[in-house]
This record gives structure tokens, sequence and C-alpha cells, in this order.
């Protein structure tokens, strides 16, 4: 009984004391573990989340770097084409100041040379119309020799041989009048001669400045200088006379000459009236 009663007392308080400090025990062990545990897993969160700011760090460094590269290129390529476009601009605005320079030398010129063309053209179109029509010719009935020679040598510019041919004739007696058609023959030859002439000025003035002529203009030009010299051969006074020549020298005198005049005259003017910024 005394051996099962100290038994029991044993279990009792001995026992239960052990397994009290076990239980107390194993508390303790789990929180130490526990805390163990805890304090290693932080620190391999810190030592990963350290790791991972330092990748981060070295990555946002390169994008950085990689980002001023980039805008150091863009800026040297932008600096390259403003460069480039300042050059092209400089050179445009040069070409733009030579094109008006240019352009206005040109209106110059052409403010020039359209009324000097047109004096030529109406120059040669008067001395031409004047070889057919009603014409005054002089009767030298208060003239001598020495007046008739002073006119073929002056006035008409004759030849040597036509002046003396005529000089004979009007020492002649009866022959007078035969020495003044030969006279008329000589004016009209040498008006011709000179009609001519007009016709090879205004021709070779057209010519020589159609760098200064719009398209319609010298266009124009060329058909009517044309035509008056068709005009011209028709009434050359060594040809015979010929029904068809008249009849188209009577439609070119009449009707074709005179509005291509008119046309020249018109177009002219309109060229020559608009604005300089418009021209």
């Amino acid at each position: 009984m005394e051996t099962a009663h100290s038994f029991w007392n044993f279990v009792k308080d001995d026992f239960l004391r052990f397994i009290g400090f076990l239980s107390v025990s194993g508390i303790g062990i789990t929180f130490i573990v526990k805390t163990a545990i805890s304090h290693y897993l932080s620190r391999d969160i810190e030592k990963h989340k350290s790791a991972l700011m330092k990748i981060n760090d070295t990555y946002r460094s390169d994008l950085m770097k990689v980002n001023d590269e980039h805008r150091s290129d863009l800026m040297k390529l932008n600096d390259v084409y403003r460069k480039e476009l300042n050059s092209e601009i400089e050179q445009l605005k040069h070409e733009q100041q030579r094109v008006f320079k240019d352009f206005e030398l040109y209106t110059t010129k052409k403010h020039e040379r359209y009324p000097e063309l047109f004096k030529y053209l109406e120059t040669a179109y008067g001395a031409i119309f004047t070889l057919r029509g009603v014409v005054r010719e002089l009767t030298f009935e208060n003239t001598n020799k020495a007046d008739i020679e002073w006119f073929l040598t002056e006035e008409v510019q004759a030849t040597g041989k036509d002046k003396q041919e005529i000089l004979n004739l009007w020492d002649q007696e009866g022959q007078r009048n035969l020495a003044i058609q030969k006279l008329n023959i000589v004016k009209r030859r040498v008006r011709y001669h000179d009609a001519n002439q007009k016709w090879v000025e205004a021709n070779d003035f057209f010519i020589f400045n159609q760098l200064f002529l719009s398209d319609e203009v010298a266009q124009q030009c060329r058909e009517f200088l044309n035509d008056l010299w068709e005009y011209l051969e028709g009434l050359d006074p060594s040809f015979a006379y010929d029904p068809d020549i008249a009849s188209m020298n009577q439609e070119l005198r009449e009707i074709i000459l005179p509005a291509e005049r008119e046309a020249i005259k018109t177009l002219m003017k309109s060229e020559l009236t608009v604005p300089f910024s418009t021209a």
C-alpha cells in the first residue's frame, strides 16, 4: 500500500510536474523554432529583396544609359538634319533671289523690247503699204537740170548710171517727159528697195529679241512678217502684172495684214499692262 501510495504521489507530483515542464518546454521550443524560422525567412527575403533592388537599379541605370545614348544620337542626328535644312533653305533663298532678279530683268527688257519691236513692225508696214495707192509725184515743171541732178543725188540716191541716163534725156529736146518717167521708175525701184530694207530690219530685230517675247507675241509677229513679205514680193516693180498675185495682194492689204497688225498691238498692250507680281 505504501508503495502504491508513493507511486501515486510520484505521478501526481513529479510526473505531472515533468509533463508540465515538457509542455512548457515544448511551447518554448516551438516559439524558438518559429522565431528562428521567421528570422531566417526574413533574412532570406531581405537578401532576395536586396538582390532584386540591385538588379532593378542596374537595369534602370543601363536603361538610362541607353536612353541617354539614344537621346544623344537623336540630338546629333537632329543637328545634322537642321544644318542640312538650313543649308537647303539658304540655297532656296539664293535661288529665289536669282529667279526674282532674272524675272525683273526679263520684265524690264520685255517693256523695252515690245515698243521697239512694234516701232520696227509699223515702220516696215508703212514703208511697204505706201508702195501702192495714191502717191504724189512731182511734175518737175519749174526745175532745171541742176535741180534734177540734186534730186537724183540727195532724194532718190540714184546710181550713177541711172542719173546719167536721166540727165541726158533731160538735155534732149522733147525728151523731158521721158526723163521724168525714167526718174519715177527709178524712184519706185529705190522706194521698193527701202521698203525691203525696212522689212529686213524689222525681221532681224524680231529674231534677235525672241528671248524677251511671249510665245503668243512671237507667233503673231512671225505670221505678220511672213504675210508682209509675201505682199512685198507681189509689189516688185521688176515683175510683170499677174492677176492671181494682184488678187492675193488685195486680200493681204485689205483684210489679213490690218487684222494681224491690230492683233499684235492688242496683245502687246495686254501683256505690258499686266502687274509685275502676276506678269
